[in-house]
């Protein structure tokens, strides 16, 4: 939107959740709203259900005639076989594509595509991941992501465990509790924390479909057990995956 905005372009936007304008830009209070009065309609959505095939006759209908498309977010955010029709239609003059819903898994295996007949489309192959700079970016960012979770215990970006940002330790003992996500197991974490007379300083929880995750800041000034005895007696709770202790 500001790279369009310096090119001298009017900026529209269109957000399901309230965001606040970056520079010019107008927001619109439908999608509807958006595809009526933009000239150039580009893409900023992910793969998800809501999503699926948002782009299709039916909003195509609601576009300008004349228009263009810009998709270089997801392949299923477009119905390709009702692009395919505006673009022999003319309802839109032009597209550029970078996703697809099918994309070759390989060099070796043919890109198929209705889009490939269209002299007015652009499509580029969906390599941008793959770039020296993204590759390096990529690299910078897990790290620094790893020394978080090995520093804090924040899941922040993880693929198979439930994601959370966890602010630095303030001082006090910070117990990670990796678990089953059954019914139980946070009261089973707390009696045992009180049972031995621990103040909690802080306590986040996050789960997924299959695993919980519970981080516990605790101070032991007020209890006479040891660290090892608390960290077995949490280990001991059926269901745990694994604790860890900073």
């Amino acid at each position: 939107g500001v790279m369009a905005n310096d090119l001298g372009m009017g900026v529209y936007y269109y957000d399901v959740e309230e965001k606040l304008r970056i520079g010019n830009a107008i927001s619109c209070k439908t999608l509807e709203e958006l595809l009526n009065t933009c000239d150039i309609i580009s893409l900023h959505v992910p793969d998800i259900p809501q999503t699926k095939n948002l782009i299709n006759k039916e909003t195509i209908a609601q576009m300008k005639d004349g228009s263009f498309l810009i998709n270089y977010a997801r392949g299923s955010v477009v119905d390709i076989d009702a692009l395919d029709e505006a673009l022999t239609s003319g309802k839109i003059c032009g597209a550029a594509l970078d996703v697809f819903p099918s994309e070759p898994a390989s060099n070796a295996e043919k890109f198929i595509s209705a889009m490939t007949k269209h002299k007015n489309v652009l499509l580029t192959p969906h390599i941008g991941g793959s770039t020296t700079e993204a590759q390096s970016d990529i690299g910078i960012n897990v790290s620094k992501k790893l020394i978080k979770n090995l520093q804090n215990g924040s899941t922040d970006g993880s693929v198979n465990m439930p994601t959370m940002n966890i602010p630095a330790r303030n001082g006090s003992i910070r117990i990670n509790h990796i678990h089953n996500n059954v019914p139980g197991i946070m009261r089973q974490i707390n009696r045992i924390i009180s049972k031995k007379n621990i103040n909690i300083e802080g306590q986040f929880l996050q789960t997924n479909s299959s695993i919980g995750y519970c981080v516990l800041d605790i101070n032991l000034e007020n209890s006479t057990t040891s660290l090892p005895e608390i960290i077995s007696e949490l280990e001991s709770i059926e269901g745990t995956i694994k604790v860890r202790n900073f």
